[in-house]
């Protein structure tokens, strides 16, 4: 599920990011970028697992946005985020924020 922020979305995932699901979260971040965003937040509050495939989309996306100037970023990651980040060291790769708010902001969009 996705909401606006101005030029930024915030995309709220819930559950596993899995075989089962990983074509329509992948069709529905792809629709996300096809609209012109190059800005998103990815709360992960609710995540709960991630595949390979799964993470080798988002390190794919990250390095397309960042080709044009944009960028996707965590925000309130769960408890499995955060130890998955550390432990494979994505978290120097990608920036984690506590809230939407802040990842917001610094995305430059002055808050939420």
């Amino acid at each position: 599920m996705a909401s606006n922020a101005g030029e930024i979305r915030v995309y709220r995932f819930e559950g596993d990011f899995g075989s089962h699901n990983f074509w329509d979260v992948q069709a529905e971040i792809d629709a996300i970028i096809e609209s012109g965003c190059t800005r998103i937040v990815l709360n992960v509050e609710k995540m709960s697992f991630i595949n390979s495939s799964a993470l080798g989309y988002l390190i794919q996306t990250w390095k397309d946005l960042g080709a044009r100037g944009g960028e996707i970023v965590f925000s309130r990651p769960s408890s499995f985020v955060t130890r998955t980040m550390s432990v494979l060291g994505l978290d120097t790769l990608f920036r984690i924020f506590a809230d939407d708010e802040s990842a917001i902001a610094a995305l430059g969009g002055g808050g939420g």
